[in-house]
């Protein structure tokens, strides 16, 4: 972002300058291979910048604007750094000593400070900045010289301060040697949706040596990320399409479009009988005549998050948030306030599913370089508490521009090209952080009822914690299907109410205990499988009871009926275990390998604290191929069957996720659970 100001400054040198220390600039031979090489590396086509930069300086070695700009290309893309530094020691080495303190001297030593940064040595940029502080004489450019010493200082203390984590690839069926990057992982945790700039079939090669941005879909089987698709329903060949951000309940897609237009607006794709529908651009008040660059839903998905630059703003891109009416209209836009937003630019909020954490990035004061992602928690009095940025190796002294948080605080997902050789590509990563408290967050699906056929985007549901009578959200249905998703605290009970604009239609009261919380740490890239529904079932659902009957529904019902509790639950709430557990299968790993084959099951459930699964999710299933083992990390996982092949196993596989209970199970084979035996 900020490294296109050096493209800008070299412009002007060109156009402005008579000569800068002896060299003439203004119509020097060299002017139109200059020009062009700055807009390549504008573009992003850094190879061709290079290329023209590099015939200037075989003609000229000491040519100072090719020295200087060759050096920021490597800036641009966190390469070479060390080359960087001597292209920039060459050019100092050519300015009179009577001319150190000008602006352009000072401008190549915040080049050489900028580049001691991305090295991760912000003491180096601190001794190169003080050496030019005093020496600043143009008002803006002293501001700019303040900022980059705030910057500095803040690397240094987060530098020496870091953060216990992993960060592990996704997994090359995802990353390319194209850029990917905006991951969007639905609460399953088992479906994500990212943006790829690979080739999706006739598309034109650009510039850059890369293709359109397009939207891709991958799917998880337990053990790993499998090859993604093109979502065709949204790809345009010769478009750039973006994804921003997904609703809680997977059901909307929030993109931005490269249409042509001279500012930015927001599009929304709504998922509709399990395909994407062309995206519609956001009704004012929320899109504008100004550049609105990305929006995300809070978790009950009656609040809008987006950021714009319209009036009534700190300066640059600021946070905004609308809220949805009683009749599902969106309301006027408020302004986030001076906790969250600064003179510079904020982006890309995004809401923890608990409700009162907001992620974003911010190149602002609690920057240590760029962009840097920071979060912030939503009071009880509903101001925002003091940003905090989220630390390094999160965050480094260059742009850090997605961060996407998951239901577990100790997980998220990010996009960075700090990692990956292939020169300027951004990939797609896994974070999980070390020491911090699992949440306690349950997921609850249901259906509205809508006695009086109301329209659906006029129906909320109402959630009350009963402990002090507050309200934790005012959750909106899918407007096709009438199915919500609660996102809550477990260890409480809550009050749900069913309300349209004038009356209430539904009460009813969930408890929650701790046992129910969702615990899904690590659960993509390592083999803790967890079921991530809550093991409640909606009323709505809870007497539509399948008639067929076997041994199981048989066992189940029996013991439903004689199975004496101390407070009565409703049948949603009920659980039961099978007759007995299964020991985990006696698999001869010495003999797989002697034969060369692999036995596979299909595992459906894993719960940590649960004792058994829900009757409703198990009823209906054969017993004879139903097994059950609690492993020594202390899930139980239920699978079913036995195969020899894989083609068995995933024909059996596809008929069971035809029954929306079943749409996260997965195959495994035998050898993997034989490794959790106690």
């Amino acid at each position: 972002m900020w490294r296109r100001i050096f493209f800008l400054w070299a412009l002007l040198q060109l156009l402005l300058c008579t000569n800068v220390h002896g060299q003439v600039v203004l119509g020097d031979r060299h002017s139109g291979t200059f020009r062009r090489a700055v807009n390549a590396a504008d573009q992003g086509d850094y190879q061709t910048a290079r290329d023209l930069l590099g015939n200037i300086l075989k003609d000229n070695p000491l040519h100072m604007d090719a020295l200087t700009q060759l050096g920021v290309v490597f800036m641009e893309t966190n390469q070479q750094l060390d080359s960087a530094q001597a292209l920039f020691n060459r050019v100092l080495a050519q300015i009179p000593e009577e001319d150190l303190y000008d602006p352009f001297s000072v401008y190549l030593h915040q080049l050489k400070a900028r580049t001691y940064n991305l090295q991760l040595e912000p003491r180096k940029a601190l001794s190169m900045l003080q050496v030019v502080k005093d020496s600043i004489v143009l008002d803006d450019l002293r501001a700019e010289v303040q900022q980059e010493f705030q910057h500095t200082n803040n690397a240094i203390l987060l530098l020496d301060n870091p953060i216990q984590l992993n960060i592990r690839d996704v997994g090359k069926t995802i990353n390319s040697e194209f850029d990917d990057h905006s991951p969007l992982v639905d609460l399953s945790g088992r479906r994500m949706y990212f943006t790829s700039r690979r080739a999706s079939g006739n598309d034109r090669l650009l510039p850059d040596d890369q293709y359109f941005e397009n939207i891709y879909v991958a799917e998880h089987d337990g053990r790993a990320w499998q090859k993604p698709r093109l979502v065709e329903s949204l790809y345009n060949r010769n478009e750039h399409m973006s994804l921003l951000s997904l609703s809680p309940d997977g059901s909307q897609l929030f993109l931005y479009q490269s249409d042509g237009k001279v500012t930015r607006n927001l599009s929304v794709s709504r998922l509709i009988n399990g395909i994407w529908q062309s995206p519609e651009l956001l009704p004012a008040p929320i899109n504008s005549y100004y550049d609105e660059t990305h929006a995300s839903l809070s978790p009950d998905q009656s609040t809008l998050y987006f950021t714009s630059n319209r009036p009534g703003g700190y300066g640059g891109l600021d946070i905004w948030a609308a809220r949805k009416d009683a009749y599902g209209q969106w309301g006027d836009p408020w302004n986030l306030g001076p906790s969250i937003n600064t003179a510079g630019d904020e982006e890309s909020p995004m809401m923890h599913p608990d409700g009162s954490t907001l992620y974003y990035i911010s190149n602002g004061p609690h920057s240590m370089g760029g962009f840097d992602v920071l979060y912030s928690q939503l009071q009880t009095d509903s101001t925002w508490a003091r940003a905090v940025n989220m630390g390094y190796p999160v965050n480094t002294p260059d742009d850090d521009l997605f961060f996407l948080p998951t239901l577990d605080k100790s997980e998220a997902y990010l996009t960075s090209f700090r990692f990956n050789e292939e020169e300027g590509r951004s990939d797609i990563y896994n974070v999980n952080f070390e020491n911090v408290p699992r949440g306690m967050l349950t997921v609850v699906e249901g259906a509205v009822s809508n006695p009086d056929n109301l329209p659906m985007d006029q129906i909320r549901i109402l959630v009350w914690r009963e402990s002090d009578n507050a309200q934790v959200g005012e959750y909106r249905p899918n407007t096709h299907t009438g199915q919500y998703y609660l996102i809550l605290d477990a260890g409480d009970s809550y009050r749900l109410e069913e309300a349209g604009p004038d009356s209430l239609y539904v009460r009813e009261t969930l408890h929650l205990h701790a046992e129910m919380a969702l615990e899904s740490r690590r659960q993509v890239l390592m083999k803790e499988d967890v079921q991530m529904r809550s093991p409640l079932v909606p009323r709505e659902q809870a007497m539509a009871v399948n008639e067929k009957t076997d041994a199981l529904e048989d066992s189940i019902r029996k013991y439903i009926e004689s199975a004496p509790t101390e407070t009565p639950l409703t049948q949603k709430q009920q659980v039961v275990p099978l007759s007995e557990e299964a020991p985990a299968p006696n698999y001869d790993r010495q003999q797989a390998a002697e034969t060369a084959e692999t036995a596979y099951t299909v595992q459906i459930l894993a719960l940590q604290k649960q004792k058994q699964a829900n009757a409703r999710f198990l009823a209906g299933l054969d017993t004879s191929m139903l097994k059950s083992c609690r492993g020594k990390d202390g899930f139980l996982r239920y699978y079913l069957g036995d195969f020899a092949t894989t083609e068995e196993a995933e024909a059996f596989l596809r008929q069971m996720k035809k029954d929306p209970r079943f749409r996260d199970a997965f195959l495994r084979p035998l050898d993997e659970l034989a490794e959790l035996r106690p």
